[in-house]
């Protein structure tokens, strides 16, 4: 669910670098995506890092997400001036849609011991 709701959420930001109609769809899916999304780490991350390792994993996911919603705003707000919104939502939508894919593809968590 996380990497297909990431993935739809990149779609949706690519839709606001296009402008135009497509701007509004995309606003709408973001912002509706997102919402459905921020629930769903901690239990990817959790079941990742089983025993000791799961409370210090969790909070490098909070610490890197909280990272993240102060910088990009920040970021977004320097760049739109100097670069084309295409371009700035297409990078961010590629980043986002790579991280999900990585998900993907990454280890799954070690089984408890019966």
């Amino acid at each position: 669910m996380l990497v297909l709701l990431s993935c739809a959420s990149a779609a949706g930001l690519a839709l606001i670098g296009l402008g135009g109609g497509a701007l509004w769809v995309g606003a709408l899916a973001v912002v509706l995506l997102r919402g459905l999304l921020q629930p769903l780490p901690a239990p990817v991350v959790a079941a990742m890092h089983p025993g000791p390792g799961r409370v210090p994993a969790l909070a490098r996911l909070a610490t890197w997400r909280d990272l993240g919603a102060g910088a990009g705003p920040l970021v977004a707000g320097v760049l739109l001036p100097l670069v084309p919104a295409a371009l700035v939502y297409g990078v961010t939508a590629a980043a986002l849609l790579a991280a999900a894919l990585a998900l993907r593809v990454s280890p799954r968590p070690p089984t408890a011991p019966r």
